[in-house]
């Protein structure tokens, strides 16, 4: 195995000062500190900053803090939680997109009503407006992101205190934009859809919507990090949810993703053996397991998600008589132990972090299995606390 590169460079290598080379220090006519002496302040205008009014900033803070990561999710490029931000500044279109989600979901996960005021946004004005295509594909994300989770489209108007929006046109009302290829899509941009798609279709057992050409994915997942790795997962899961809740029934393709799903796990690198796994006390119903980073987490969470759907859907478990009842007690105890590696891994991260997003997935699909009151109670405290802190719907549950 190759040594990890050293944190700290070596004082044997770096330490010395030849006197022979002179030093910026020795030719610059003012030192770092002189400038603190001698120079005068270029001070903050203003009317430099893209906000002069605090009920927005607070929106822009909040969606830095709060629906950025959700988007970035394990993703260490943290495209939507810093790249985002700071294009926003420079585009007032996309600037109030972000102000207006931030409103609506804040309320979201206050549980308070969207109100009347509204934020003056048309999707189809973006384009008009000069915005660029990365930009524009984060706006269609943002967008997608209110009608996806409220059912409803499109924000329209704002007011002078921006603290609510609201959504009021149906799903039906696509235009050529809104369908706008996958393909031409921000690489982060793309993953992240892929994950909501996922949320989607397996809180409400639908087949995805949305097609990504193969020669894309596989572009995208050539490298060898573990980021790439969990994607590839992230890939297969999303064939596998097209199987169990879409119409190919083929015995052959069921077989195909067993083994694709078997051949990621057991190819895994040694980054995604988990540190540590133990149960905290006799009684908790999830337990500790520790991972190196999110990246692995989030895919061993996939893997185990994609390992119930197979189980549930395998077309050759009997249904029927002893051999039926059978199958039926070893299915419970599979898919149970799987859920709870999944709410483990989320909560062994944290109180709340996008991985129990995945772990909402694993409840809906199996979660009325658990006949435990303690781990009933677990289970929704997982669903609660995931609804207040992402303002997602996981009523299906």
């Amino acid at each position: 195995m190759n040594t990890p590169p050293a944190l700290f460079h070596s004082p044997s290598d770096h330490s010395r000062i030849d006197p022979h080379v002179p030093s910026f220090a020795s030719h610059s006519t003012l030192s770092p500190y002189s400038i603190l002496q001698h120079g005068t302040s270029p001070g903050l205008r203003a009317s430099s900053a893209p906000l002069h009014e605090r009920g927005k900033a607070d929106l822009f803070r909040y969606y830095v803090t709060n629906i950025g990561p959700a988007f970035d999710a394990y993703d260490p490029n943290k495209y939507f939680t810093e790249r985002v931000p700071s294009r926003a500044t420079l585009s007032p279109p996309l600037l109030e997109l972000i102000l207006a989600v931030s409103a609506w979901h804040s309320n979201a996960t206050k549980g308070e009503p969207q109100g009347s005021a509204k934020l003056d946004i048309d999707i189809e004005q973006l384009a008009s407006a000069g915005m660029d295509d990365d930009s524009l594909d984060v706006a269609l994300l943002l967008h997608y992101f209110v009608l996806n989770m409220d059912g409803k489209i499109i924000l329209e108007s704002v007011t002078s205190n921006p603290t609510v929006a609201q959504c009021n046109h149906s799903r039906n009302e696509v235009t050529g934009l809104l369908s706008r290829s996958l393909d031409a899509s921000h690489d982060d941009v793309l993953w992240a859809r892929l994950r909501q798609e996922l949320f989607l279709a397996v809180l409400h057992q639908i087949p995805l919507t949305m097609d990504v050409s193969r020669s894309r994915l596989d572009h995208l997942t050539r490298d060898r990090d573990d980021r790439t790795r969990a994607n590839k997962m992230l890939i297969e899961l999303l064939a596998t949810v097209q199987y169990c809740f879409g119409d190919d029934k083929n015995t052959a393709t069921y077989d195909r993703l067993l083994e694709s799903c078997s051949t990621w796990m057991t190819t895994n690198p040694s980054s995604f053996t988990p540190v540590m796994i133990c149960r905290r006390q006799e009684r908790d119903v999830f337990p500790d397991i520790w991972l190196l980073n999110d990246c692995v987490a989030a895919g061993l969470q996939y893997f185990h998600l994609a390992r119930i759907l197979l189980i549930v859907h395998n077309p050759r478990v009997p249904r029927l008589g002893r051999a039926g009842q059978e199958a039926a007690r070893w299915i419970d105890a599979q898919t149970k132990n799987d859920v709870e590696i999944i709410c483990g891994i989320a909560n062994s991260i944290s109180e709340i972090n996008p991985m129990h997003i995945t772990a909402c997935m694993a409840i809906s699909v199996v979660g009325d299995r658990f006949t435990d009151a303690d781990q009933q109670h677990a289970l929704l405290d997982m669903l609660v606390k995931t609804t207040s802190a992402y303002g997602l719907s996981t009523e299906l549950a």
